[in-house]
């Protein structure tokens, strides 16, 4: 409502709309913590028609080895590395086709013929990674930011002062820079474009946990949380720790030895 997402229409006669739906999650923090719960109104972009609701859905990523390599920068040469959270950034990508959906279960206003005109890209819809993507380029290059031919997702300000890299993964922004002060001036002028919350110094990006030593200049990426997650999952949280997956106690003789180089030779086994 406060972005103008949609508006309450009666439906045209030669249009059809695409159904609604909602998404509850929990957002937890790097240490397995609920930070939020978070309910979301999604479009069911699974019904849209190609070359109709929409034509181009392409919207790049930064690859994992552009991620280590803008990691290690900051740990070389001493960066900050903060992070900027945009809400609901699906929602400021601007919307070029005419888009017709269904209001969602338990929101309803008007009568049974009333429908959602999409004005802004919703999530769940194919175009709306894309429309965002878009939206945030113009702005990035509007405060004077370079993207790199290299890697599309990938953002560069310099000046004689100082020099600014922004890796972008879908709504996750980070910035990589040498100045506090800097640092606080850009997250400011983003924020007059876009509703989102400063959670400063980089502690987690994509479900990796990141650990700094100021001291020895050296950047750790882990996913401790993860595979403890994984592991109870799976009911093996008090599972231990082995060498080899073979049974315990077990003693190879030189016979077993002996057998597996025939199996090898005789090609029923490959090595590595």
């Amino acid at each position: 409502m406060e972005t103008g997402t949609f508006e309450i229409v009666d439906l045209p006669t030669d249009q059809k709309a695409i159904g609604s739906g909602w998404v509850f999650q929990v957002k937890h923090n790097a240490d397995g913590s609920i930070e939020h719960p978070k309910a979301r109104i999604i479009t069911k972009g699974y019904s849209q028609c190609p070359g109709l609701d929409y034509t181009e859905s392409f919207a790049p990523t930064f690859r994992p080895a552009t991620l280590r390599i803008i990691m290690a920068m900051p740990a070389v040469e001493d960066l900050e590395l903060c992070s900027v959270d945009i809400t609901s950034a699906f929602m400021n990508g601007d919307l070029d086709e005419e888009i017709y959906m269904k209001q969602p279960e338990g929101f309803h206003i008007g009568g049974p013929n009333k429908f959602c005109r999409l004005r802004k890209s919703l999530y769940g819809l194919k175009q709306s990674a894309r429309q965002w993507n878009k939206k945030l380029h113009s702005v990035l290059t509007e405060l004077d930011f370079k993207r790199i031919e290299s890697d599309p997702s990938v953002y560069i300000y310099s000046n004689r002062e100082f020099r600014i890299i922004v890796p972008i993964y879908i709504d996750d922004i980070t910035l990589a820079l040498k100045s506090p002060a800097a640092t606080d001036k850009y997250v400011q002028l983003l924020s007059q474009h876009f509703k989102g919350r400063d959670l400063g110094a980089l502690r987690f990006l994509l479900g990796i946990a990141v650990e700094r030593d100021w001291p020895t200049r050296t950047l750790k990426l882990h996913q401790r949380q993860f595979i403890l997650d994984t592991l109870e999952k799976y009911s093996m949280s008090d599972c231990k720790p082995v060498q080899t997956p073979l049974p315990p106690k077990l003693t190879l003789s030189h016979s077993m030895a002996s057998h597996w180089n025939t199996c090898r030779q005789s090609g029923q086994i490959q090595s590595a």
